[in-house]
């Protein structure tokens, strides 16, 4: 018996354009690109409206503030007094009834501007996005996507069988991990700035880079400690090692994975340089040198980027740092830090993680000065150099 009565089935074209907005607003950002790709109708209502559906989907990633800070950053905040300053994010359309604006980030603060055509001095802090600014957040936003779906394989890479989705509270601790990430590398690990510190950050400092890890709770500090891990394991295991090594045997060729510069213990130091890409760049080199010849990769990622070898990544140093203040304004020599992993299975209990909570320091600083640290006798930090990297060229450096 046949119940279909000759009628077509109803598709996304019958759908009220109200109930379409709403549908895509309760959707990922991946999801609504393959829906605007699979109907016509989805992506004429998209178009019609898409300031709102755009503002509305990216105000619910985690991350989404650290996104704008992103795609707000400016040239003079590589100084210990400017670097992620609060400002004023709005995205400015033409509506049918006029201009509008959708208030995106900081609402209450204080706003201040003023002329002035150096790029080096604030000139205010109030930053009117357009749609196109909201679609490379869009784009960043695809990019964490990918990581979203690249972590469980990696996590459980020595045991596949154990392998599953992760849940609604791990991925949100994952993509607010990677924005931070992103964050950091954009300001720290490139060249955005025309001036950046080869020092490795020191206790108790103004130092920008650690402006990012003070402003956040500890427990956020620590997954993204467990981030930089998964990091180095892609890099080490995926960018950095290649087929160099291949035996005949009776059942044909076995290709082994060799770490790059394993035989003479530089395998170390080349992953450490090669951390400092961007997200971006990272999941661009491995959809195209992952496991590829050496060679060939190490051409094509230092010819896109300027003095790759000057030094290698500080944010494993950063979080080191920010840590040990921490500890040592508890007044505890020796801390023990709760397990505060991206997965739940190896995630300390809530009531051990809850007494790092709420600790972060808002605007960055210390919440002391240099005369109280002095008073406390606190340990003191000699600066050194960063660690001078290394590409994985076998050509000798300099020095």
């Amino acid at each position: 018996m046949s119940f279909n009565n000759g009628l077509q089935p109803a598709g996304f074209d019958t759908l009220a354009p109200e109930l379409c907005v709403q549908i895509m607003k309760n959707l990922s950002v991946t999801d609504v690109t393959s829906l605007l790709l699979a109907s016509e109708h989805m992506r004429e209502v998209f178009n019609s409206d898409q300031h709102s559906v755009v503002a509305a989907i990216l105000k619910e990633q985690p991350g989404f503030e650290e996104m704008l800070f992103l795609q707000t950053a400016q040239k003079c905040e590589n100084h210990r007094d400017r670097m992620l300053h609060p400002r004023i994010v709005n995205l400015c359309y033409d509506s049918p009834s006029g201009p509008s604006t959708i208030n995106l980030m900081g609402q209450g603060v204080v706003v201040f501007q003023y002329l002035s055509d150096n790029p080096l001095v604030w000139r205010s802090n109030i930053f009117n996005l357009t749609m196109d600014d909201m679609m490379q957040v869009w784009k960043k936003v695809k990019v964490i996507d990918r990581y979203v779906d690249l972590f469980p394989r990696v996590y459980w890479r020595e045991n596949p069988e154990d392998r599953r989705f992760l849940r609604p509270a791990e991925e949100a601790r994952l993509r607010r991990a990677i924005s931070r990430w992103w964050l950091y590398a954009h300001h720290n690990h490139g060249f955005f700035h025309s001036w950046r510190s080869f020092q490795v950050p020191r206790l108790w400092d103004r130092d920008p880079r650690l402006v990012h890890l003070r402003r956040l709770n500890t427990d956020e500090i620590l997954e993204l400690q467990d981030l930089w891990a998964f990091v180095r394991d892609v890099v080490s295991n995926d960018l950095c090692s290649s087929p160099e090594r291949i035996c005949r045997c009776e059942d044909g060729y076995v290709v082994d994975l060799v770490p790059w510069g394993a035989e003479d213990g530089r395998h170390d130091t080349i992953v450490s340089t090669y951390m400092k890409l961007a997200p971006d760049q990272l999941m661009y080199y491995l959809d195209r040198y992952s496991n590829w010849n050496k060679n060939v990769t190490v051409n094509a990622i230092t010819a896109d980027t300027r003095l790759f070898t000057r030094d290698t990544e500080t944010l494993s140093i950063s979080i080191v740092k920010v840590l040990e203040e921490r500890a040592l304004l508890r007044d505890a020599i020796q801390v023990a830090f709760p397990t505060c992993s991206i997965v739940d299975d190896t995630r300390d209990h809530p009531a051990f993680v809850d007494a790092w909570v709420n600790d972060a320091w808002p605007d960055g600083r210390l919440p002391l000065d240099s005369d109280e640290i002095r008073q406390l006798n606190l340990p003191e930090d000699n600066g050194e150099h960063a660690r001078r990297g290394d590409d994985g060229t076998d050509a000798s450096l300099p020095f």
